[in-house]
């Protein structure tokens, strides 16, 4: 079944709405990363977060083609960690990476309860 953590749609949203760079959101997904399950836990910590900036995503840029073909090439100009860092565009990542572990860890709780979304379903029946 489907989830919020799962849906690439909902990660996408998500994305637009705390203003990410497309560019880096495509190099992101570039990296796998296309959903707030894979976002949250293949980055479970800041420090990885921090990691994954400076190393994946600091330099390179992404570009889609009309085709939906998606290029990724090093970032020109190329950033400074410390400018990169400090960046508008390394924020809204950072919103997105703090989304992705509130809406799996509320999913997690709600498999331990047992309360799944059916069972929401049919109680507000």
């Amino acid at each position: 079944m489907a989830t919020q953590a799962t849906l690439s749609s909902a990660f996408v949203r998500a994305a637009i709405k705390f203003n990410a760079a497309e560019s880096d959101y495509l190099v992101l997904e570039s990296n796998g990363i296309h959903t707030f399950e894979a976002l949250a836990y293949r980055v479970p910590k800041a420090d990885d977060l921090e990691d994954l900036l400076k190393a994946s995503i600091m330099p390179f840029s992404g570009y889609k083609h009309l085709d939906g073909k998606v290029e990724i090439f090093n970032r020109e100009p190329p950033t400074t960690w410390p400018e990169f860092k400090v960046s508008e565009d390394a924020g809204a990542l950072r919103k997105l990476w703090s989304l992705a572990k509130e809406v799996c860890k509320a999913e997690l709780e709600q498999l331990a309860s047992g309360v799944t979304p059916t069972h929401l379903a049919r109680r507000s029946e």
